[in-house]
Parts: structure tokens; sequence; C-alpha cells
């Protein structure tokens, strides 16, 4: 393989599982998984219901990006530019997951509380991941959408560890990489919860001191740039590729990505709590937090400047070259902008209420329903988009000239039609036949409730 293997050239996928690691929390769920097992309830439920929404919007980015790599940059005219990063829905699941997941943490650090268990955790968070993954990726071999030479493959793939392999890591379900970046983040969530907690030599006090908390959000976010800078000084051979293209598909490199969603979620613990400010914050605090608050009452400004970030990054920078990959200022950019752009859409949909026509419209039933199926869609809809660059590539008698000749001269409107409808088809019956059934399994009797409580 030559040079990086970036998303620019179809692994963009979406990951992430933003689903709430405790059911107080609310729950999206990777890139777009199941439903909440438990339907929230009063002033969550506007909140809850807008970030399904805004999962489908993410996933719908990510879709509009892989047909626009099968069609071509003349076919995809004139979205070619935008369609080349809208990849930054990737971006949006991570930080809409460090919020998700990481909120219960937050508050039980903020509060002194006892916070979710970890194996528990753990338990739930593959539960929502895996099976509906495996499925998709059985699925497809069984459709001959994808193939794998040998049972050590097949286990990087059913273990998500192929990411490790220059030669598999975007083979199978190429966008998969990004599950494996969550999975990750999930692994260690417990285990910074535990480092902020841990006693020192002279006692601690039960809660999380806000200092000692973003100082630890600071350092994540610090550490992903970092990581990303000293990756660029040089290159080291990683397989048939480098370390620095595999780090790409790492959390390392993403976990700054993910620290943002952290912040919102310790800013929102450590200022608010059921109703309203808390009474101990000091009146610069408190002002800032207020103000804050009303602004982001409607989401609709927030996400105008989210998608005016995103066109004047698409036109004034744009993707990476695919025999380069990402490195240096470059990459550093990108992450930068993404990053700017998660939090402008995550934001203001992470309040209880709020009023304002685009969260009305996410909040909808059409928009709660397709932020279900979007997990699915996601795991889906790339191999589907892919089988008709290639089944063009070949003369079939009786097609419309006007479909294309094969990858890079593909109708992008019959991409993106087949990409929806095959992956939301697919995407809705994984989540009948399998997403929503293990969530029964959420809570066996054999887990332990002895992990992660506070001593």
């Amino acid at each position: 393989m030559s040079g990086d293997p970036t998303p620019a050239a179809g692994a963009p996928a979406d990951a992430t599982e933003p689903s709430g690691a405790e059911p107080a929390c609310g729950a999206p769920t990777p890139v777009g998984g199941a439903a909440p097992a438990r339907q929230p309830t009063g002033g969550d439920r506007a909140r809850l219901l807008g970030l399904d929404g805004l999962r489908w919007v993410a996933a719908s980015l990510i879709v509009v990006h892989h047909a626009a790599n099968v069609s071509g940059a003349q076919r995809s005219a004139p979205f070619t530019q935008l369609a080349a990063v809208a990849d930054v829905g990737v971006a949006v699941f991570f930080v809409l997951s460090g919020f998700v997941i990481y909120r219960p943490f937050a508050a039980a650090h903020a509060d002194g509380a006892r916070v979710p268990e970890a194996v528990s955790f753990w338990w739930r968070r593959a539960l929502r991941v895996l099976p509906a993954y495996w499925f998709a990726l059985f699925g497809l071999w069984a459709l001959g959408l994808n193939s794998f030479d040998s049972f050590g493959e097949v286990a990087a793939h059913a273990s998500l560890t192929h990411v490790l392999s220059p030669g598999l890591a975007f083979s199978g379900i190429s966008q998969s990489w990004s599950l494996s970046v969550e999975l990750s983040f999930y692994a260690v969530v417990p285990l910074i919860s535990w480092a902020l907690r841990r006693r020192r030599a002279g006692g601690a006090t039960p809660a999380v001191s806000a200092r000692r908390e973003w100082t630890m959000v600071a350092a994540l976010f610090a550490t992903g740039y970092l990581v990303r800078l000293v990756l660029s000084l040089g290159e080291i051979s990683w397989g048939d590729s480098t370390l620095r293209g595999m780090s790409f598909l790492w959390l390392p490199t993403n976990i700054d990505l993910f620290a943002i969603g952290m912040a919102v979620a310790v800013f929102h613990a450590r200022n608010f709590d059921g109703q309203g400010l808390t009474e101990h914050l000091r009146p610069r605090a408190r002002a800032v937090a207020e103000r804050l608050r009303v602004a982001s009452r409607a989401a609709g400004p927030w996400w105008l400047v989210a998608f005016a970030l995103l066109a004047a990054y698409a036109y004034a920078v744009g993707p990476a070259d695919f025999n380069v990959g990402y490195r240096g200022w470059f990459w550093e950019r990108r992450q930068l902008t993404y990053g700017l752009i998660g939090l402008a859409l995550v934001f203001p949909l992470s309040w209880r209420g709020g009023r304002g026509a685009t969260r009305r419209v996410l909040a909808s039933s059409v928009g709660v329903w397709f932020g279900v199926f979007s997990y699915g869609l996601y795991l889906w809809h790339n191999s589907w988009i892919e089988r008709v660059g290639t089944e063009l590539a070949q003369p079939v008698p009786g097609l419309p000239a006007f479909l294309g000749t094969g990858p890079g001269n593909v109708s992008f409107l019959a991409t993106l039609a087949v990409g929806f409808t095959l992956g939301l088809i697919c995407g809705a019956i994984g989540w009948f036949v399998v997403e929503e059934p293990t969530q029964r399994f959420r809570s066996p009797r054999w887990l332990p409730r002895r992990f992660g409580r506070r001593r």
C-alpha cells in the first residue's frame, strides 16, 4: 500500500457510540446505534432526542463522503469540495461520544457519588457496538460484499484489531476503524475516573475537585496534538505503511476530539444541577455559565456557524492527498477545525429543553427513528456504494449510460440513493433482529457489582 491509510480514500466511518454510559444520562449509540434501552422522561426527553437526530446528520455526512469517493470529482460536482471533507461526521461522533459517555462520571465526580461500575459499563458498551457489527460483518460476507482469506483475518476483523495491520485496515467493513477507536475510549474512561478518584497520602475529599478534573481534560486534549506532532517529525515503518499513517486509526491521535465532548460534560456537571445553576459558583463563573445557557437555547445559530466553518475549510484547505496522508500543521489544523465543528453541533443539544426549528426537527419522530437506524446505516452503506462502482465497471446491458462506467465515473445521485436506501434497509433489519433484542442483556445477574464503586 502506498502512502498512509487515511480515511480520505474511503474509511472515514463513523464511529461512535454515543450511547449513554448510564440510563440516567440517555443514550445515543455508535454512529447511530440502537435506540435508548429505556425511554427518557421529563426534561431529558428533548435533549436526548435531539442527540438522536444529530447522529443521523453525522451518519448522512459520512454516506455523502463515501458516495463522492466512488462517483469521482466530476460526477459529484458541485458538491465535490464539501463532500471531500464530509468525513467530519466521524469527528462529530467522537465529540458526541465524549460528552454522553463521560457525563455520568463527571456528575459523580462533582457530587462525590458512586461512579458507573466498570465491568458493567464495559459490558454495556460492548453490547451496543459488537453484536450489530458482527451481524453486518458476516451479513456482508454472506451477500458476497466482502471476503476473508483466513481464519486469522476473520478473528482480526471480529475483534476490531485489524486496524493494527496495514493489509487489513480497510478491508471487511472499511469504516470500522472508528469502532476500534470508540472501544479504546470506552476501555480507558473508567481508568481515567479511577485515577481522578485515587486517594492521596493525606486523605481525599469525597468529590473530585474541579481543578483536578479540568486539568485532566486539558491534558487529554493536549495529548492528541502532542502525539500527532511527534509522529509528524519522522517516519517509522509499520509493515507496508508507516506508524504515522496507521496511527490515524487509533485513539491517541483522536483523543482530543473525545476530550472536547468530555469538557462539555464537565461544564454541565460543575455548573448546573437539576434546578439550574449550582449555588457554589463564583459570580463571574455564574455569569459566564448563564450566558452560555441562554445563547444555546436555539441550536440553529450554532449549526450555521458549524456549517460555515466546514464550507470555509472545504474550499480553503480541502482533504489530504491520499498518497501523503496527514502530517504536521495540516493534520493539527484539520483536527482543530473538526473539533470546533463538533463542539458547535453538540453543545446546544447538550441542554434539557430549548427551542428553535433545528431542535424540533432533530427531536421529531422522523429524526429519532433515523437516529435509531443510523448505526446500521453506517455499517452497511459503504459496501453497497462500492458494489455500485464495481458492477458498473463491467458493461451491463440495459442500464442507462448516465449511471457511469465504474469507480471515478458513477452517478453521484445513484450512489447516494443506493447507499441510503440499502444501508437503511439493512440497518433497520439489524436493529430489529440484533440491536434491540440484545439490549435485554444489559444487566445480566452474573455481572459483579463491586467493580467501579467508590471506596
